[in-house]
């Protein structure tokens, strides 16, 4: 029935825009994340070098943790 066509074409067009605004900002997140390690480790790493004191996982770990969930 032509009910059931709306239903279906209007839940693919929903899975679409859902899948778009995903897709949309997850690159963003990807661009971030790599943006982010891209230049935080080094400056971890090379504060942990100068200061020769805290392991750099500690460093790492504070980095990231406003980032974690709760």
């Amino acid at each position: 029935s032509m009910l059931l066509f709306i239903q279906i074409a209007g839940g693919t067009a929903l899975g679409l825009l859902i899948a778009l605004i995903v897709v949309e900002y997850f690159e963003e997140i990807v661009l971030t994340s790599l943006l982010f390690l891209g230049l935080g480790i080094p400056m971890i790493w090379v504060l942990t070098y100068l200061e020769g004191s805290g392991s750099f996982l500690q460093k790492l770990v504070s980095v990231f943790r406003p980032l974690l969930p709760a």
